[in-house]
């Protein structure tokens, strides 16, 4: 096997994928992915799926995409997709994003949703962002999103974001919500602001509210902060705190943080939290961060989850990662995940991934999987074309890639799928 020429197989009814080649071959199908060992942007670069380890349901199930190992704007960047590990209502399932190890605005920045550990009602789910590890404006900056621990109103749910650890304008500031510690109405529930731990004009400045302790007088209380209207550095930035609009269960909650209207790198970046519509079970429920509005490495780039519109096995919720809409080398590249869509095993639920829409070196490149369309044993579900098309142990099942439309070093790379194994 040459390194222009890598291979890949699925394997049928359990076991993973191997590099094809000579000797027995049992019960495998072949799948052949031809990827430009010469071009520096998309070398090493794979798709490798594992599919159906024996279990119908899609047991240890995976998408797993590898995308330019050598580029330093993505290096070592990668989609993992982990699909109902023996649950059927997802247990342990996650959509972990890797993105630009080496990129110094974006190193091991990452994007992680563990959902539904074993409780149909979202026990211990959570939306983790990790942003710019080596970035001074934004070193460890993080949003945490622990959602419904045990308790379906809420139990111990937060919202924890920790910004520009390292920034001497904004170090350690951080917004920590905790909301509905057991009881309904809101017992010990706090909005805690600590803001520029080392900036003279704003030196351990703190919001601190304990709202409704035990006390149903305390309906549409709000807590808005409006923090240095002089600082170029924090000009109008704000927290806003809207809590229990009239529902004791949290209806239209919500926490926005507008950080750094005038700084170049944080230009109108936001985190707004949506929590529990009308619905005890979340319905509506999101979390949005909108990052660097005029940062060329990041405009416009954006993480949005949207949780549990109305059915409480998480209908149309989804992942949704818009990157750099002004870099060429991840112009328009997304990430959407679509889950659960009304049926408790996954309808319609599919991956997708578009990348560098711009880029000639990968310039509408995607990774698309749809799952389950309406099958429990995923009929007709398909990964950029079709997995197991009627058959509960993947019978047809084909991975489809189309790599740089327009590079001369990958124009019209194709997989090839091998025949049968016997």
């Amino acid at each position: 096997m040459t390194r222009r020429n890598r291979e890949f197989l699925v394997c049928v009814g359990g076991g993973l994928g191997q590099e094809h080649g000579s000797g027995d071959k049992t019960g495998c199908l072949g799948v052949q992915v031809l990827l430009s060992d010469n071009d520096p942007l998309l070398r090493n670069s794979q798709v490798q799926v594992l599919l159906s380890d024996n279990d119908p349901l899609l047991r240890n199930s995976q998408v797993q995409v590898l995308l330019s190992d050598n580029d330093p704007l993505l290096r070592n960047s990668q989609v993992q997709v982990l699909l109902s590990d023996n649950d059927p209502l997802l247990r342990n399932s996650q959509v972990q994003v890797l993105l630009s190890d080496n990129d110094p605005l974006l190193r091991n920045s990452q994007v992680q949703v563990l959902l539904s550990d074993n409780d149909p009602l979202l026990r211990n789910s959570q939306v983790q962002v990790l942003l710019s590890d080596n970035d001074p404006l934004l070193r460890n900056s993080q949003v945490q999103v622990l959602l419904s621990d045990n308790d379906p109103l809420l139990r111990n749910s937060q919202v924890q974001v920790l910004l520009s650890d390292n920034d001497p304008l904004l170090r350690n500031s951080q917004v920590q919500v905790l909301l509905s510690d057991n009881d309904p109405l809101l017992r010990n529930s706090q909005v805690q602001v600590l803001l520029s731990d080392n900036d003279p004009l704003l030196r351990n400045s703190q919001v601190q509210v304990l709202l409704s302790d035990n006390d149903p007088l305390l309906r549409n209380s709000q807590v808005q902060v409006l923090l240095s209207d002089n600082d170029p550095l924090l000009r109008n930035s704000q927290v806003q705190v809207l809590l229990s609009d009239n529902d004791p269960l949290l209806r239209n909650s919500q926490v926005q943080v507008l950080l750094s209207d005038n700084d170049p790198l944080l230009r109108n970046s936001q985190v707004q939290v949506l929590l529990s519509d009308n619905d005890p079970l979340l319905r509506n429920s999101q979390v949005q961060v909108l990052l660097s509005d005029n940062d060329p490495l990041l405009r416009n780039s954006q993480v949005q989850v949207l949780l549990s519109d109305n059915d409480p096995l998480l209908r149309n919720s989804q992942v949704q990662v818009l990157l750099s809409d002004n870099d060429p080398l991840l112009r328009n590249s997304q990430v959407q995940v679509l889950l659960s869509d009304n049926d408790p095993l996954l309808r319609n639920s599919q991956v997708q991934v578009l990348l560098s829409d711009n880029d000639p070196l990968l310039r509408n490149s995607q990774v698309q999987v749809l799952l389950s369309d309406n099958d429990p044993l995923l009929r007709n579900s398909q990964v950029q074309v079709l997995l197991s098309d009627n058959d509960p142990l993947l019978r047809n099942s084909q991975v489809q890639v189309l790599l740089s439309d327009n590079d001369p070093l990958l124009r019209n790379s194709q997989v090839q799928e091998w025949s049968r194994c016997v």
